[in-house]
């Protein structure tokens, strides 16, 4: 037995036509964050780019790294063994830390918050409107030790291990 039903089509007049401005008027309230999102992907890349070539100008070419001069700083965190010289970048200074790039996320889609890039955020938040870009750049090089009855940093050449790359007090 066959079965034969007939479409009627004039039900689905105009369907396409509402489907378009539908999704045409999610996709234009989305535009804004895509904007933003992508201006804080491309400031990364740059960001990356500026901090290495930074790097390795402050380091002239000097194979022994991190360089003696900055055993002082060292000794002034109590830190006891280094062999990582790295750098970061940020936006603005205040005291001893840096703040980094801000973007704060637009569109009509985006809870309204009272944050702004000058907020101080304190640990993760899923519904933050606002990305912040962090840049860091190192090696690793010499390990230095300090020597607690000289109170002098000193290569550690002999007890090296390859899997040592960082600081500890």
């Amino acid at each position: 037995m066959v079965v034969s039903k007939k479409c009627n089509l004039k039900d689905n007049k105009g369907q396409a036509v509402f489907e378009f401005i539908f999704f045409l008027s999610i996709f234009v309230m989305l535009i804004p964050m895509f904007i933003t999102l992508s201006n804080s992907i491309n400031s990364s890349i740059n960001q990356q780019k500026a901090t290495r070539r930074y790097f390795y100008f402050l380091m002239k070419g000097n194979s022994k790294l991190p360089d003696r001069s900055f055993t002082e700083a060292w000794a002034n965190n109590g830190i006891k063994r280094a062999s990582l010289t790295s750098i970061g970048w940020g936006q603005k200074k205040e005291g001893k830390l840096f703040s980094s790039a801000c973007f704060k996320l637009t569109g009509s889609l985006m809870p309204d918050s009272s944050e702004d890039c000058n907020t101080k955020q304190s640990g993760l938040s899923a519904t933050s409107g606002i990305v912040r870009v962090f840049t860091g750049y190192g090696i690793c090089g010499t390990n230095y030790t300090l020597d607690e009855s000289t109170s002098q940093y000193t290569s550690d050449y002999k007890n090296t291990r390859g899997t040592f790359c960082g600081v500890s007090n």
